[in-house]
C-alpha cells in the first residue's frame, strides 16, 4: 500500500467548484515516488453537519441555562415563601387541634339526676366541645366520633337506667345493676357540626360518683 504525504495547500488549489451550494477543491499530492497526484476534497456535507453541530450545541447550552435559571428561581421562591408556608401549616395544625375534639369527664358526687348527667370533673377537653355545666358534648366539626360512657348504680339494692342521646333522640341504653354494678356503652357516631350528645338518666336509683361514672369521646375522622 502506498503511503502518501498529503500537503493540502488551499492557496495553491488547482480547482474549486461551487454549484448548488456544494463546495470542493482539488489539492496537489506528492507520493513516495515523487509522482504528482491530485485529490479532490468534498466539503458539501461539512456545512450541514457543522450547522447541525453548532445548532445542537447552542440548544444544549441554552437549555442548561434555562434549567439552571428555572431551578434557581424555584429555590429562590421556595426560600421566600418558606416562612409563610410554615405559618400556614402551623395554623392548619392548630385549627385541626381546635376542631378535633377529645374529652373525658367524670362524676364527682353521687346524684339522682333529673335528666342529663352533668359529669363535672373535666380531665380533658380539647376543642372545648364538652360543657360541664350542661353535661352536653357539641361536635365542632363534621365527622365520625368515638363516644363512651360508664354509669355505676349508687346502691346495693338499686339499679340505674340511662341512655345516650344524640340531639335528644335515644340511640343506646346503659344499665347499671344492683350492688354498685356499672354499665358501659361504646359506639361510633357520625355527627355533623353542632350535633349534641349527652348521657341522660331515665329511671332507677342514683348514679354513683367518686369518678366511677365517666363520659368521654374523641374525633376519629371525616
Amino acid at each position: 500500500m502506498n503511503l502518501f504525504i498529503v500537503f493540502i495547500l488551499i492557496s495553491s488549489a488547482v480547482g474549486q467548484n461551487q454549484s448548488n451550494g456544494n463546495f470542493s477543491f482539488d489539492a496537489p499530492l506528492i507520493g513516495e515516488q515523487n509522482l504528482p497526484l491530485v485529490a479532490t476534497l468534498d466539503f458539501s456535507k461539512i456545512d450541514t453537519e457543522l450547522k447541525s453541530y453548532i445548532s445542537n450545541t447552542v440548544y444544549r447550552v441554552i437549555g442548561e441555562k434555562v434549567n439552571i435559571d428555572t431551578q434557581q428561581e424555584i429555590d429562590k421562591r421556595i426560600k421566600e415563601a418558606l416562612p409563610q408556608i410554615t405559618d400556614d401549616v402551623t395554623e392548619n395544625i392548630r385549627s385541626d387541634l381546635r376542631e378535633s375534639a377529645s374529652f373525658t369527664a367524670s362524676l364527682t358526687t353521687s346524684i339522682v339526676p333529673a335528666d342529663t348527667i352533668r359529669f363535672d370533673k373535666v380531665w380533658l377537653n380539647t376543642g372545648n366541645g364538652y360543657d360541664k355545666n350542661t353535661g352536653v358534648f357539641t361536635a365542632p366539626r363534621d365527622g365520625r366520633y368515638h363516644l363512651s360512657a360508664t354509669v355505676m348504680s349508687s346502691g346495693k339494692q338499686g339499679t340505674v337506667h340511662c341512655a345516650l342521646k344524640k340531639n335528644n333522640i335515644t340511640h343506646l341504653h346503659i344499665f347499671g345493676g344492683e350492688n354498685f354494678s356499672a354499665g358501659t356503652v361504646n359506639c361510633v357516631l357520625a355527627l355533623q357540626k353542632g350535633d349534641q350528645v349527652k348521657i341522660v338518666w331515665t329511671s332507677g336509683q342514683g348514679v354513683y360518683g367518686g369518678h366511677w361514672s365517666v363520659f368521654s369521646g374523641y374525633f376519629i375522622g371525616g
